[in-house]
């Protein structure tokens, strides 16, 4: 009598054991949904007044754990999480321990607003589990330019190739032809006699009686370059080139020039949008 009670115990021990795996696997089973995530579309957006905004397009079935863009000291410049009212309200449609849920997946476009001024910056996005994605934006340059006085150093300048050019390189001094469209598309600003910048279609290119081109091909060479819009008041140029670029002119003399500041161009899988500044 006491091995069959003993034999019975055992027995509800063993399917209770069964039992209570067989639906903790369930759960786990029921819960474990693959995380998805993607962001695409990065584009800089240059505004008619030398700021710039950010937009692009995310994907996922997970909560946001990070999603701002940073200074280049580690600080916040803008928050998507804190400031994009779509971000945060999807955010709270998935689940609140932010694992991926089953029946839940959002799609949107995003943009920042508050007009940020062009620099350097680091957009960083992380989901709860796995999800991530990194682009650095803008970076720093600096080269001499001349004046059209200066015998070594060109006036015509290419912030997008970060390169001058003097007139001989891109046209023919003989004939007054277009010689290198390449470096005359290239081209959006100029250095100024009193050391100012500015676009190059401001160029003068009209025919004198020492001057053998037609003004017909004198036009010709100046719809060949490109254009920019300089903002003084904050020093910022943006180019049909697609650049948005800041600017600042460290006089050598007379007649040359350091040209420095922080261009965005794109780059990976940023692209720049400079149309809103020539519309």
């Amino acid at each position: 009598m006491k091995k069959r009670f003993m034999f019975a115990t055992m027995m509800v021990a063993m399917c209770s054991t069964a039992l209570f795996t067989s639906c903790g696997e369930e759960e786990a089973l029921e819960g474990s949904v693959e995380e998805q995530f993607k962001f695409g579309e990065l584009t800089a957006i240059a505004n008619p007044d030398g700021t710039i905004d950010i937009s692009g397009h995310i994907a996922t079935n997970t909560k946001l754990k990070e999603f701002a863009l940073y200074n280049e000291d580690g600080s916040i410049a803008y928050d998507f999480l804190e400031a994009n009212d779509q971000v945060k309200t999807k955010n709270k449609e998935l689940d609140e321990n932010g694992k991926a849920v089953k029946d839940k997946f959002f799609e949107l476009d995003i943009k920042s607003t508050g007009k940020l001024p062009v620099a350097i910056y680091t957009l960083r996005i992380k989901t709860k589990k796995a999800g991530t994605f990194e682009e650095g934006i803008g970076e720093a340059y600096k080269f001499m330019v001349g004046t059209g006085a200066n015998d070594t150093l060109g006036s015509q300048i290419s912030l997008r190739d970060k390169k001058c050019f003097k007139l001989g390189d891109f046209y023919n001094t003989e004939d007054g032809s277009l010689k290198n469209a390449a470096y005359a598309n290239s081209i959006e600003i100029y250095l100024t006699s009193d050391l100012k910048i500015a676009s190059a279609k401001g160029l003068k290119v009209a025919t004198t009686t020492n001057d053998v081109r037609s003004q017909e091909e004198a036009d010709a060479i100046k719809a060949a370059l490109a254009d920019a819009k300089v903002y003084e008041a904050n020093k910022c140029v943006i180019t049909t080139t697609d650049c948005i670029a800041t600017y600042n002119i460290e006089v050598i003399d007379a007649n040359a020039v350091w040209l420095s500041g922080v261009r965005i161009n794109s780059k990976g899988t940023l692209k720049i949008d400079t149309s809103a500044a020539f519309n």
